[in-house]
């Protein structure tokens, strides 16, 4: 696009180090306790915001080890200069933080929870997400990473597909698709790089291939084909490469995630408002949130409801006491 191509991975250590990267949601209460004059507030397409007004990384990875910031101009007023891609890094978060903005995995018994802790750790993260934290008193230092060139290259993507859901009546087909295309882009460049083949093969040739693939099922078809279904061994390439093209980019969905958070940030850290939940594109709030921020547009938000009292009880679960009080009335 534009002279620029986003870089398809196809090697699979690249493909897990920056997947692990990707947190695509962030629930969080902040008070379980009731809360007055509440107002829940949601951010307008926040994905095809962040993919439009944030440069996406495009071309070929670089791999570097050490820190390479420090090969840069720290102090320089241009954040620009600054290594850009994803970076494998110590981290040490501020003790007295009210939100925390950066995330990690821990591992439970229960599997995997995503949290955004204090104090340190060592993670996978965007380069801007961290200069973002940097300015909210974490402190980083870079271990290895991959650098990547930057391009606006969903611009027209995305005007042609807001736009149409902008004119296109609610419920018609227009407006469905050209949303759920907008929604849906960081997603599919974000696909899981382990995906399960299918091929028809001669029953000759499939014989010849079962020592190389991990079979998960195989359907005679009575022809002297068969179908099968299978997963490539990490060692096994063909001559043309046909079983490893994925048209995905992990780093691509790592960014649009982290870069909607950068965006959320500023809501995060204001302190004129007291946040009692927040999510991937919403805050429920104390107080009118800034003109500003409000409105039908792309990237902006809006009023969802106000509230006399409620209580949070659980994730994604929220209890308006005012409206249940009217019912049992």
């Amino acid at each position: 696009m534009y002279g620029r191509i986003l870089y398809l991975f196809s090697n699979r250590w690249k493909e897990n180090k920056i997947i692990l990267s990707i947190f695509a949601k962030k629930i969080k209460i902040l008070s379980s306790l009731m809360c007055v004059s509440k107002q829940k507030g949601t951010q307008t397409l926040i994905y095809p915001y962040a993919i439009k007004n944030f440069p996406m990384p495009v071309g070929n990875p670089i791999y570097f080890e050490g820190d390479i910031l420090k090969t840069y101009e720290i102090n320089s007023s241009s954040q620009g200069d600054k290594p850009y891609g994803i970076f494998e890094v110590d981290i040490t978060a501020p003790l007295d933080l009210n939100i925390p903005l950066l995330q990690t995995r821990v591992k439970t018994k229960n599997g995997f929870r995503t949290i955004a802790p204090i104090g340190t750790w060592t993670g996978h993260y965007f380069s801007d997400e961290l200069y973002n934290a940097s300015k909210f008193g974490y402190k980083f230092k870079v271990k290895r990473g991959y650098l990547f060139e930057k391009g606006n290259i969903f611009n027209d993507y995305v005007n042609f597909l807001y736009n149409l859901k902008e004119k296109s009546k609610k419920g018609s087909p227009d407006y469905i698709i050209s949303k759920l295309l907008l929604n849906s882009l960081y997603g599919r460049l974000g696909m899981n790089p382990v995906t399960e083949q299918h091929k028809i093969l001669t029953n000759e040739k499939a014989i010849k291939l079962y020592p190389k693939i991990d079979v998960t099922n195989v359907l005679d078809l009575k022809n002297g084909k068969e179908l099968i279904s299978f997963f490539k061994q990490s060692s096994f390439e063909t001559e043309d490469n046909e079983f490893n093209i994925k048209n995905i980019s992990v780093v691509v969905s790592s960014v649009v995630t982290a870069s909607s958070r950068i965006y959320m940030s500023k809501f995060k850290t204001d302190n004129r408002y007291t946040i009692f939940y927040s999510d991937t594109d919403s805050i429920n709030i104390d107080k009118k949130l800034n003109p500003k921020f409000i409105g039908d547009k792309l990237g902006l938000m809006k009023l969802e409801h106000i509230f006399n009292d409620a209580v949070f009880s659980s994730l994604k679960c929220m209890v308006e006491l005012l409206k249940i009080m009217n019912m049992c009335v």
